[in-house]
């Protein structure tokens, strides 16, 4: 009749404890002293405890599933979700979504975009209204605008610029509409013709620059200044009228002599 001890030395089993247990010792903690079977330690399973518990598996005897998002697999001893979440996602869970200028796996990348965002997945550029290439660094082409630069430009005149984020014709000083297709009116100058003549009354300004338009013998900024004056005043003559007053000097200076 053989005889078993309640309990058996580490690594035997058996009557007398007399035999080995066939158990690989780096993966198991002891055996049975009856059977001989194995006890694994976490992460190991098998006869021998000689199998690594399967991707998706963990714990004793690897019979606990991992809890993470597309049946990802996790650590073998503790559970936790230890391989690189899907491309977009991040978390201890992968339960969260990429921050912004971040992408691929567990979302460890940075966009490449110079500022602008990608798509989460696959790093690809998402430019903003008017820039375009993969980078996002260029202009959209002439004659068009907008996401994608999809949306063809107005017929903007009078050397209008046709606005790459907004498609708006940006007039040039003196011109104001849709298509910056009229001059500015009496009264007003600059781009857009947003800007009010400071001209003395029934003066008009120039549209583009707002410098008053003096009528004839007026000069300055305000159109208050004469525009004959006489030298003992210090103040400048017309060049027509200095060359008229050289040549009558020199026409007295002939009859004298």
């Amino acid at each position: 009749m053989e005889v078993f001890l309640a309990a058996c030395p580490r690594w035997t089993h058996g009557a007398g404890c007399s035999r080995e247990c066939d158990c690989v010792q780096e993966h198991s903690s002891g055996c049975d002293p009856k059977t001989g079977s194995c006890f694994c330690e976490t992460a190991y399973h098998g006869p021998q405890c000689e199998k690594e518990c399967e991707p998706g598996f963990f714990g004793a005897g690897c019979e606990q599933p991992c809890d993470c998002p597309g049946g990802g697999s996790c650590d073998p001893r503790t559970g936790e979700c230890s391989q690189r979440c899907p491309a977009g996602l991040h978390g201890e869970k992968c339960q969260l979504a990429c921050p912004s200028l971040r992408y691929g796996e567990s979302c460890r990348l940075t966009c490449g975009c110079g500022g602008a965002p990608c798509d989460p997945v696959t790093g690809r550029c998402i430019c903003p209204a008017g820039k375009t290439g993969d980078s996002c660094h260029e202009d959209c082409p002439d004659a068009f605008w907008g996401m994608k630069c999809q949306s063809a430009c107005p017929d903007c005149e009078n050397g209008a610029s046709c606005n790459k984020e907004s498609g708006v014709c940006e007039c040039r000083p003196g011109f104001m509409g849709n298509l910056c297709q009229n001059e500015c009116p009496p009264g007003l100058h600059g781009p857009g013709c947003e800007g009010l003549c400071s001209c003395p009354p029934d003066t008009d300004c120039d549209p583009q620059t707002g410098h008053c338009l003096c009528p004839a013998g007026k000069r300055g900024p305000d159109c208050a200044t004469d525009e004959i004056w006489s030298f003992s005043q210090h103040r400048r003559l017309p060049d027509f009228l200095l060359k008229e007053e050289a040549q009558q000097k020199t026409e007295k200076r002939d009859t004298s002599v």
